[in-house]
C-alpha cells in the first residue's frame, strides 16, 4: 500500500447522537464565557470535531460582549458564528443536520463544496495545523468499488506526487477516513493545490470563445504540463475543459488525473458538457487499453477547437452512441470551417493533433513549441531546456521499465521451456493478423506501426503468471484434477500482479506495459463471455487479447502434444472457423481465413527446436 496512504480512524459522532459537553477526563472543553447552555453545547461540539479551536471561541465571546446572552438557541449560536466568520454557511448547514462526518477529514477542515459529480466531490478545505487552503477531492468507497480501482487510486497519487510543474495541479497529501458506522462509506481523499479561478469550461461558457493568442497560450501551458506527465509515464486519459483549472494570474493547471475515473464509468454532471466523449481520441473510443500520450494530444486539440470556436470538433449530439460512432468513423471538422480568420499554420497544427492515426500526431513537447508561436506571451526562454530535460527523463524511465520486462521475459522462457522459435511464430502470427485487421472498422489502431510493435513485444509475456505455479502442474500434460485446473488458471491473476507491480514502479503509461496488462489478464476470455478470469464478453475484451487468443489457439492445434498429433493446417482452420462457436471474435477469424496461407508458412518455416 502507498506510503502516502494513511488510515485515520476518527471518533466522529453519528447523526442524531447528542453532542458531548465534557472530555473523557470530565473537564469542560471550554470555559462558560457567559454562553447560554445551547450555545455552550454547540461550541463544545465544534471543538471536539476540530471545526474550531479554543482561541477562536475565546475571541468570539470577547467580541460579542453582553450580546452573548442572546444566543439561547442552537440556531442563533450557529448564525452568530457564521456572521463572525468563524464558520462557513456550508459548515453551519452540516452541523445543523448532524452530519459532521465529512467536515473534518484527517488533518483537514472542510470549508465549502466546490463541485462534484456522480462519484467524487471537491471541497475547499484548510489544513488544521498549517492553515494552508487546499482543494480536497473526496471519493466514497463501498463494496461496489473493485479493489483494483482503489489500488489504481493510490498508484496515481504516488505518480503525481513526484511531479512538480506550474501547469500541473500539485498533490500535497492523501489519506483514508473510516466511517463512524457501517452504513456510511469509507472516504478516500486527496489534498490538491487550490486554483481559485474556476475551470476552463466554466470560463468559456461565461465569457465566450477566446482569441487565438489567449487560447494558444492556454494550450501551450497545457501541452507543457502534459509533456512533463508523459515524461513520468503518466497519461491523463480524460483531458477536457472541466479538468483544466485557471488561476487568477491566467495560469492553467491540469487536474483530475483519473483520481475518480476508476470508480465510475459516467462522470457527467447535469448542466455541463455531455462528458468526456467529445474530447476522446478515436483509439480510446475503440479500445481504452490502447490509450497513450498521443491520446492526450488529441484531447488538447479538441479543447483548443472548442475554446476558439465555441463548438465541438464533431456536431453536438445528446446521444452518446451517436457521438462515439462519429468519433470512430468520421474525421473531425477543420478549425477554419468555423473560424475562417484562423492562421493556416494553426489550422494545420490542430488538424494534426486530432489526426485519426495516433502516429501522425505531434508530441506534447512539439505541440507546446508550435503553439508558442501563436500565444499571447511568445517569449519562453526556458521552454526548450525544460522540454529537452523532460524527454531525457522519459527516455531513461522507459529504458528502465523495458529492461525490467525483458528480464521477466527471460525468466518466462527459462521456467516454461518454450522454444524461441515458438515465441517467434506467435509474434509473426500476431503481426500478420494486426496488419490484416487494421483495414477493418474498429481496428484502425493497428494502422499505427508503433501500436503493432508494442503488441508484438507483449506476446512473449502472455503467460508470465506461469512463473508462480508449481513445476508439477506445468509438467503434467493431461488428467488435471479440478483443483489443479483452477490452480493452472490462476496464472492470469499472478501475471496481473507481476505487471501491476511494474506499473506501480514505472507508471503504466508506457504502451507496452498497458497492452501487456490487458493481454496477460484477458487472452483467455471468450467472445461469448464464458472465459476467465473476468467473464468479459464481445467488444469488452481488449483488442490485443482477442487477437492473441486466436494466434495462440492456431499454434496449439498445429503442434504435437505428446501422444496427440497436431492437426493439419486445413483441419486447424476448420476447427477455429466452424467448430469453435462463441470462442473467438468473428472479425479476427475472418482475417485469419483471409491470410491463412501466411499462417501455414509461418508454422512450417519455424518448427520447434528443443532448448536442451
Amino acid at each position: 500500500m502507498s506510503q502516502v496512504q494513511s488510515s485515520l480512524k476518527l471518533n466522529l459522532r453519528t447523526p442524531g447522537q447528542p453532542a458531548p459537553t465534557q472530555m473523557a477526563s470530565g473537564t469542560k472543553l471550554v470555559g462558560d464565557y457567559g454562553l447560554p447552555p445551547a450555545a455552550h453545547a454547540v461550541v463544545c461540539e465544534l471543538i471536539q470535531y476540530d471545526l474550531i479551536d479554543r482561541d477562536a471561541i475565546r475571541d468570539f465571546c470577547s467580541r460579542l460582549g453582553v450580546q452573548i446572552s442572546q444566543l439561547f438557541t442552537r440556531e442563533k449560536a450557529l448564525a452568530a458564528l457564521v456572521s463572525d466568520g468563524r464558520l462557513s454557511p456550508f459548515q453551519r448547514d452540516r452541523v445543523s443536520a448532524g452530519a459532521t462526518y465529512t467536515l473534518a477529514l484527517g488533518p483537514y477542515r472542510v470549508q465549502e463544496r466546490i463541485n462534484g459529480g456522480t462519484v467524487g466531490v471537491v471541497f475547499r478545505a484548510t489544513h488544521i495545523s498549517l492553515k494552508r487552503n487546499v482543494a480536497l477531492k473526496v471519493l466514497p468507497v463501498d463494496d461496489s468499488v473493485p479493489p483494483d480501482a482503489i489500488a489504481r487510486f493510490w498508484i496515481e497519487i504516488e505518480l503525481l506526487s513526484r511531479i512538480a510543474h506550474p501547469n500541473v495541479v500539485g498533490i500535497y497529501d492523501a489519506g483514508q477516513v473510516e466511517p463512524p458506522d457501517r452504513i456510511l462509506p469509507t472516504l478516500l481523499y486527496a489534498a490538491l493545490e487550490l486554483a481559485t479561478g474556476g475551470d476552463l469550461e466554466q470560463y468559456v461558457i461565461e465569457h465566450g470563445q477566446q482569441s487565438v493568442p489567449v487560447a494558444c497560450e492556454w494550450g501551450r501551458q497545457i501541452a507543457a504540463g502534459l509533456n512533463i506527465t508523459h515524461a513520468h509515464n503518466l497519461v491523463h486519459r480524460d483531458l477536457k475543459p472541466s479538468n483544466i483549472l485557471l488561476t487568477d494570474d491566467s495560469q492553467v493547471k491540469i487536474t483530475d488525473f483519473g483520481l475518480a475515473r476508476h470508480f465510475a464509468s459516467n462522470m457527467t454532471n447535469a448542466g455541463r458538457l455531455l462528458g468526456s466523449v467529445e474530447f476522446m481520441a478515436p483509439e480510446q473510443a475503440i479500445d481504452p487499453t490502447t490509450v497513450g500520450p498521443a491520446s492526450d494530444v488529441y484531447s488538447l486539440g479538441a479543447i483548443l477547437f472548442w475554446v476558439l470556436t465555441g463548438e465541438l470538433p464533431y456536431p453536438s449530439t445528446n446521444n452518446i452512441a451517436d457521438a462515439l460512432t462519429a468519433i470512430r468513423k468520421q474525421p473531425p471538422r477543420r478549425l477554419q470551417d468555423l473560424l475562417a480568420s484562423a492562421p493556416d499554420a494553426l489550422d494545420q497544427l490542430i488538424a494534426k493533433m486530432m489526426s485519426r492515426n495516433p502516429a501522425n500526431r505531434p508530441t506534447a513537447a512539439i505541440t507546446a513549441s508550435e503553439l508558442a508561436t501563436f500565444a499571447a506571451n511568445p517569449s519562453h526562454p526556458d521552454a526548450l531546456a525544460e522540454l529537452q530535460n523532460a524527454l531525457r527523463v522519459r527516455d531513461a524511465m522507459a529504458n528502465d521499465a523495458a529492461n525490467s520486462v525483458l528480464t521477466v521475459m527471460g525468466r518466462v522462457a527459462e521456467f516454461a521451456g518454450e522454444p524461441p522459435s515458438r515465441t517467434q511464430r506467435h509474434q509473426e502470427y500476431v503481426r500478420a493478423l494486426a496488419t490484416a485487421l487494421s483495414r477493418r472498422p474498429n481496428w484502425s489502431i493497428y494502422l499505427d506501426s508503433r501500436a503493432v510493435t508494442e503488441l508484438v513485444r507483449c506476446v512473449p509475456i502472455r503467460n508470465i503468471g506461469m512463473l508462480g505455479l508449481p513445476a508439477a502442474i506445468l509438467q503434467k500434460r493431461s488428467g488435471l484434477t479440478f483443483a489443479e485446473r483452477a490452480l493452472l488458471d490462476s496464472h492470469v491473476e499472478i501475471g496481473s500482479k507481476i505487471l501491476n507491480e511494474l506499473a506501480a514502479k514505472h507508471g503504466d503509461a508506457l504502451p507496452f506495459l498497458r497492452v501487456a496488462r490487458s493481454v496477460v489478464r484477458h487472452h483467455h476470455e471468450k467472445w461469448d463471455g464464458t472465459g476467465f478470469p473476468d467473464g468479459l464478453k464481445s467488444i469488452a475484451i481488449p483488442h490485443a487479447a482477442r487477437l492473441i487468443a486466436v494466434a495462440e489457439a492456431y499454434d496449439a492445434l498445429r503442434r504435437d502434444m505428446g501422444d496427440i498429433p497436431g492437426l493439419t493446417h486445413i483441419e486447424t482452420i476448420a476447427a477455429l472457423n466452424d467448430e469453435s462457436p462463441g470462442y473467438f471474435d468473428p472479425a479476427v477469424i475472418v482475417a485469419l481465413v483471409e491470410i491463412q496461407k501466411e499462417f501455414d508458412q509461418i508454422f512450417e518455416t519455424k518448427p520447434d527446436v528443443s532448448l536442451c
